[in-house]
């Protein structure tokens, strides 16, 4: 999985844009996030990843924004440094998973039919919508 991701004035994939991070602007820390669990240790625990591997990883895409240091990324884990969308972006592609998934999706707890879905084609999914749909329906009696 690759997102879109070079420096501040990339463009997002329009579809991750819209659907995880429509509420904040490009370039900034992620407001009303504060409060909000986030899973980057154990997405990098499920990438089978160590702390080090990843700031290597992050230091090849030479942007000073990104954390540099073991640390720096300890403290972005542990929700004592404020992360921002490019650094959401960076560690998903790291991480093979999508950039909403890193603040609201535990990956060993939630996600089988989220797994799942997203190794369908655009058309099978689709069909999967259709059914999840039909199946909504007929249980609210619709």
């Amino acid at each position: 999985m690759t997102h879109t991701y070079t420096s501040c004035k990339s463009t997002v994939k329009p579809e991750l844009h819209r659907v995880a991070l429509s509420a904040y602007a490009q370039c900034r820390i992620l407001d009303g996030m504060s409060d909000r669990r986030i899973y980057l240790k154990e997405w990098r625990k499920k990438a089978g990843k160590t702390q080090a591997q990843v700031v290597s990883a992050l230091e090849m895409l030479d942007d000073p924004m990104l954390p540099t240091t073991e640390a720096s990324l300890s403290r972005l884990e542990n929700g004592k440094q404020p992360y921002s969308e490019r650094v959401l972006l960076a560690l998903a592609d790291i991480y093979d998973c999508e950039p909403w998934e890193l603040i609201g999706r535990h990956p060993q707890k939630e996600g089988l039919v989220i797994d799942l879905v997203r190794r369908l084609d655009e058309r099978e999914q689709e069909r999967v919508r259709a059914y999840i749909e039909g199946i909504r329906a007929a249980s609210s009696g619709d």
